[in-house]
């Protein structure tokens, strides 16, 4: 499984691969992330923020191969598609999904699909 590197997404200069649209969660995951994440991390969605840096840079996190190039040919122009990545915090499974249109991109769990 890919580990997010924070520092480098935070020095990351490069612009972003696709727009994120409206941003939403699931209300699963926000109540998790109120349980189990520390203070500094829930509030002001930080843990949303870094998910969503990294998801907009390319870092799909741990998601098959196959769906790793249906990701990559989604950013090209004319083949659109959904972009999708998986992250693991602790031991939950957040997934992270921009609509074909870039329209919204929404945080939930697999099991809120």
């Amino acid at each position: 499984m890919e580990q997010l590197d924070l520092a480098a997404l935070a020095a990351c200069d490069t612009p972003s691969l696709f727009d994120l649209g409206r941003v939403s969660m699931t209300a699963t995951v926000d109540y998790w992330a109120k349980e189990h994440l520390p203070a500094q991390l829930y509030d002001n969605s930080l843990y949303a923020q870094i998910l969503l840096e990294a998801h907009r840079h390319g870092i799909w996190g741990d998601i098959p191969p196959e769906d790793a190039k249906l990701n990559q040919l989604a950013l090209k122009p004319g083949e659109e598609g959904r972009i999708m990545s998986s992250y693991k915090i602790g031991d939950q499974k957040i997934w992270v999904i921009t609509e074909w249109d870039r329209s919204l991109t929404t945080l939930l769990f697999p099991e809120d699909y």
